[in-house]
């Protein structure tokens, strides 16, 4: 269980919502270590507020100037997010 508690920390992904902390937060609940845990652990045993799920500000920040860099922007600009949002996305152009 620290090996899989140790992935899931050391797991990043930036941008998206994921079940990772949920993941962890079953890993660490007694009733998962014990092996006495049943289908109705979610109903019985689990509320959001148990995450605390905060955003953190530095991969906040840290995306959103690899997203300037990205985006080849070398000035500072007062919003940047109408900039970002109106960058065209590569995703969308390219061709299979």
């Amino acid at each position: 269980i620290d090996r899989m508690v140790r992935a899931i920390d050391e797991y990043k992904i930036v941008g998206l919502e994921t079940t990772m902390p949920f993941c962890k937060y079953v890993m660490q609940h007694e009733l998962f270590i014990d092996g006495s845990f049943d289908t109705n652990f979610v109903a019985n045993h689990f509320s959001p507020e148990d995450l605390n799920s905060k955003p953190n500000e530095d991969i906040e920040h840290l995306a959103a100037l690899l997203a300037i860099e990205i985006l080849g922007s070398t000035k500072t600009t007062t919003n940047t997010t109408t900039d970002l949002r109106s960058a065209e996305s590569k995703w969308r152009t390219r061709k299979f």
